[in-house]
């Protein structure tokens, strides 16, 4: 007896120095993005900070610390920062990702294997690893090469919200579509715009019948759901063998093996099964990994080309609403000018302004703001939502209004769902530091791996539906988690639709593809090609679409398959890298030739040195060192922050370059892919493009408006500081102004207001106005061209003239000839000899005129700025010069030529090298206004750098696509400098001491 109580006592001793141990260590730091906010007030983020908090209670020996990220506000650039935070070793412990960013994080070795963990979960609770319940489908994108390298959050399905009140006052309570043709049929029904009615009612409320989330970036979201509804692919894995390429199912995975349980195990296991002798009797293995296959997309396809053809009808087919029904305005009925009601008989004439006032335009709304209407989400009748995880919570609207409904399929095909989710996983780059609580890495690792286990357990999915039931939301959780944590009883209250439902979406779900770069088809590819659609409406005169849907499809999936998707093959670089190689030595030798001008340059400038002085005295020796020792910082600085990056970059461009290290070098290969790649030269024309509108339409502003300033007698220190202002506010501000204010689309939008305007002007005001604008371009062309023709002006005077009247009879050419060919010689009369009839523009959304709207906030921005740098210059002219210029009998025109551009041409010639330079650069407007769109037509190869190196991570292809330009634009400033080397810089005060001459250069 006394030896048992021995032997607690010592094990009580024992315990007691564990405990006082074990309080006086130090507690692991656990660094977390994504940490639920206090303030939240929705149920899924209260839920969230509940679950967060009590892990934190019951894990004391971790201390939280909250990393908040940098954030980009755009879907295309809202991950760069991440994989930037993981390179510079400042990323989170715990990764919380969207589906398609589990891929680039794999592949770019990112992820730690959770294979330990999930092998000590099962020997330490005797259970398979079941988390969240997900099915295989939300699972199969977690496995690679034998590992599972993130786990299931929680993921949501795609569905439908019914607005009852809107169902019900169009009879249609109690319905949902069951095929395509009554989604449309529905949203046809409820769509009602009180200017297109006959007899409007002035108690209905603008409303658009379905929102499939257009023209907002998460178009692409929505564009895979119809792909699949129609029964479609949109990426399927392909395996090699022996040079041939075999379209195989998604890796077949035992996730037994790995120590995991999904919720779907007999229906996935027999497919399984299933694939494996399909994959035998073509000999192919039974098992391989996500990285043995390759990705090719078949949106192209003629069962999935169903979804592009859809949105055109729910975008542009014309319909008219008459006595309570509604009809399809057909193609038959356009080209015969008479539309047909089927029910009742009577016709409409189409070419009655009226009857075309009374067409509505497919029963989505295109995005144009309605201001001073009472437009709420309510006002859809349908739309397309991912449901979160506690419902419908993100409409901000009251749930008993909405009903949850399937998304429906093309008619004969399955039903379709897209999940969407988040998946859980630890970083690789976890290592000790000499910090408290960070000195042991493994600890490190094992809170993460304790925290994604809490946070995906039985007990957070219980303390989460506690929350819902307290906010009354629970009958709208997947069923699944209420039977999991003992809710069995809710499960009754809820529709057997939503039941089958859910039911699907486990079995026949589609997650959200995941291969490497699918984030950028999902943002930008899919919403491209959306827009080229909706860019493109039916003729009213022809009853035909200038585009054809397969066509654009087709080239999207070409481009996607080429640049991101897939590698060209190494047979074919080897074939073309000749050609790699000729560029790039033509690159080296004109970076030579430019070293060796500068060279040159410096030997002329010592010579000259000696002449002019530096104001120093002194042994020249003495001189030399002097100088050095003030340029080493500078030069140091400059090697460090310039050259070697530069150094760096050139070694990138030969390599498949890994951001945590593991880069190989292939070659050429980089520079093979650019140059054969289609989209890049296509980049680069509307780079030049983009550059020819900055300096034709940016670059003289401000030096005319310097010119007018110097000319104006009262009033200058107001004018100087309005044009200023623009150029106080940051660019992004600027641009977003523009974006939202100014080219709002809808006829309440500023700039539409405006232009508008005129259409309400009596048509002798609107025919004189006209006739005066034509007059007065023609009189200055005539003057122009008088210049060029008169003899005894000299040649630069001539060059101004002409350039200016030819810019202005080109202008007017292209007017009347593009006129003509729309509408024939009628048209022209009728242009001149009307009235005012502007449309509202559609501005960013204008693929044909999208890249001078990005262009025009930056020149109002900052030509004020500008203007005042010319306008010193101008003060710096002597006045002499311009008094013998009187007396000699010039005017305006001669003092501008013979004066005026002397003297700044020093100046225009260093401001115009660095404005080609950057606009050849240009990005960030783009980035902010369009994106790039619409329909890529404004991606310029800035964008294009950007997009590989942080979307694609391919920045070994970024920085040979940089080289390239930058070999362009080496020849470019070498050319100007060599200008400019003959050119002599003094100052005024030298001048005026001299008696007059050339204030500026000469």
């Amino acid at each position: 007896m006394k030896r048992i109580l021995l032997l607690l006592a010592l094990a009580a001793v024992t315990a007691f120095a564990d405990t006082i141990a074990a309080s006086t260590e130090e507690p692991t730091e656990l660094r977390l993005w994504n940490v639920p906010s206090s303030f939240a007030g929705s149920p899924d983020w209260i839920s969230r900070r509940v679950v967060f908090d009590e892990f934190v209670r019951r894990h004391p020996e971790y201390r939280v610390k909250a990393l908040v990220p940098i954030k980009i506000d755009a879907n295309m650039g809202s991950e760069s920062t991440e994989f930037l935070s993981v390179a510079g070793g400042v990323a989170p412990d715990v990764f919380y990702l969207t589906e398609r960013k589990v891929s680039d994080y794999r592949t770019q070795g990112f992820l730690l294997s959770l294979n330990k963990y999930l092998s000590d979960f099962e020997k330490r609770t005797g259970k398979k690893y079941a988390g969240i319940a997900a099915p295989s489908s939300v699972w199969e994108l977690c496995h690679s090469g034998g590992n599972i390298y993130t786990v299931p959050y929680y993921y949501a399905p795609e569905v439908i919200l019914c607005h009852n009140p809107t169902f019900a006052r169009n009879n249609l309570a109690g319905k949902r579509p069951k095929n395509w043709d009554e989604l449309y049929e529905f949203a046809r029904k409820m769509t009602y715009d009180p200017s297109k009615e006959e007899k409007p009612d002035p108690s209905m409320p603008l409303t658009y019948g379905l929102m499939p989330q257009y023209p907002s970036a998460g178009v692409g979201w929505f564009y895979l759901q119809m792909v699949w509804a129609a029964g479609g692919d949109v990426v399927v894995p392909y395996f090699e063998k022996d040079g041939k390429e075999f379209e195989v199912p998604v890796p077949p995975v035992d996730y037994r093996r790995l120590g995991i349980e999904v919720n779907d195990e007999k229906t996935y296991y027999a497919r399984v099964e299933e694939n494996k002798k399909k994959l035998a009797a073509l000999g192919l293995p039974a098992e391989y990994s996500m990285e043995a296959v390759k990705w090719k997309m078949h949106t192209e396809r003629p069962k999935a080309m169903r979804a592009l053809d859809f949105y055109r009808r729910v975008i542009h087919q014309p319909w008219i609403r008459h006595k309570g029904h509604e009809f399809d305005v057909t193609p038959a009925m356009i080209k015969q000018r008479v539309a047909v009601d089927p029910f009742s008989g009577d016709k409409f004439d189409l070419t009655d302004k009226k009857v075309l006032n009374r067409i509505y335009y497919g029963v989505i709304d295109m995005g144009t703001s309605q201001v001073g209407r009472d437009v709420k989400e309510k006002y859809y009748g349908m739309r397309f939502i991912f449901l979160t995880e506690s419902g419908t919570q993100d409409v901000n609207a009251d749930p008993t209004e909405w009903t949850i409904a399937s998304i429906p399929s093309y008619e004969g095909e399955a039903l379709a769902t897209t999940i969407g989710g988040h998946h859980l996983g630890i970083n690789s780059t976890i290592a000790a530091e000499d910090k408290p609580g960070r000195g042991d890495a493994d600890k490190i690792r094992e809170a993460a791996w304790k925290y994604i286990e809490f946070m995906t357990g039985p007990e957070a999915q219980a303390i989460k539906v506690k929350v819902y039931i307290d906010f009354g939301v629970q009958e709208q959780v997947r069923p699944s988690i209420l039977k999991s944590v003992g809710y069995e009883d809710i499960l009754v209250r809820i529709p057997k639709e939503r039941l089958e439902m859910w039911e699907h979406v486990d079995n026949f779900g589609h997650i959200i593809p995941y291969p490497r770069g699918f984030m950028h088809v999902l943002s930008r590819e899919f919403r491209n090609t959306v827009d080229a659609i909706a860019n493109d409406p039916i003729d009213m005169v022809t009853g035909e679409y200038k585009k054809n849907t397969t066509n654009v499809m087709t080239a999207m999936v070409t481009r996607v398959n080429d640049t991101i998707l897939g590698k060209m093959p190494e047979k074919e670089v080897k074939r073309r890298s000749v050609f790699g190689w000729i560029l790039f030595a033509l690159g080296m030798a004109g970076i030579l030739g430019f070293g060796a001008f500068i060279v040159r340059a410096m030997i002329k400038a010592e010579r000259r040195r000696n002449d002019e002085g530096f104001g120093v005295g002194g042994h020249p020796g003495r001189r030399r060192m002097y100088a050095w020792l003030f340029l080493i910082p500078a030069v140091a600085t400059i090697i460090i922050w310039a050259y070697y990056p530069l150094i760096r970059g050139t070694l990138m461009a030969f390599q498949d370059y890994k951001i945590l290290g593991g880069s190989k070098y292939v070659g050429m290969r980089n520079f093979v892919e650019v140059v054969f790649q289609a989209t890049f030269w296509q980049y680069l024309l509307q780079t030049v493009q983009y550059v020819v509108l900055s300096i034709g339409l940016g670059f003289l502003v401000p030096i005319m408006l310097a010119i007018l300033l110097t000319e104006i007698p009262k009033g200058k220190v107001l004018f100087r500081t309005l044009y200023y202002l623009p150029a106080v506010t940051t660019g992004i501000v600027t641009m977003f102004l523009w974006k939202g204010l100014l080219f709002d689309t809808s006829k309440q939008g500023v700039i539409n207001q405006f232009m508008l305007a005129f259409n309400g002007w009596p048509i002798g005001l609107a025919v004189a106005v006209k006739l005066l604008i034509c007059i007065g371009f023609a009189v200055i062309a005539a003057l122009c061209m008088t210049q060029v023709f008169n003899k005894r002006n000299e040649k630069l005077e001539k060059s101004f003239a002409g350039i200016i009247g030819g810019l202005i009879i080109l202008f007017i050419g292209y007017l009347l000839i593009n006129t003509m060919i729309r509408e024939g010689f009628g048209g022209i009369f009728r242009m001149f000899f009307s009235a005012f009839d502007f449309k509202p523009q559609k501005f960013l959304q204008d693929p044909n005129m999208a890249m001078l709207w990005v262009i025009v906030p930056g020149i109002w921005a900052h030509a004020g700025a500008g203007c005042l740098i010319y306008l010193a210059a101008l003060k710096g002219i002597p006045d002499a010069q311009y008094e013998a210029a009187d007396i000699d009998g010039a005017g305006f025109w001669k003092k501008m030529v013979h004066v005026t551009y002397p003297n700044l041409k020093a100046l225009v010639i260093i401001n115009f090298v660095g404005a080609v330079v950057g606009a050849m650069h240009a990005s960030q407007n783009i980035f902010v206004m369009t994106g790039g769109g619409p329909e890529d037509k404004t991606t310029t190869v800035g964008l294009a750098i950007w997009f590989n190196a942080f979307l694609y991570l391919d920045f070994g292809m970024s920085t040979a696509m940089a080289w390239i330009i930058g070999s362009l634009l080496i020849g470019f400033t070498f050319n100007q400098l060599r200008i400019m080397n003959k050119l002599q810089f003094r100052s005024t005060s030298v001048e005026s001491k001299t008696g007059g001459g050339s204030a500026g250069s000469h």
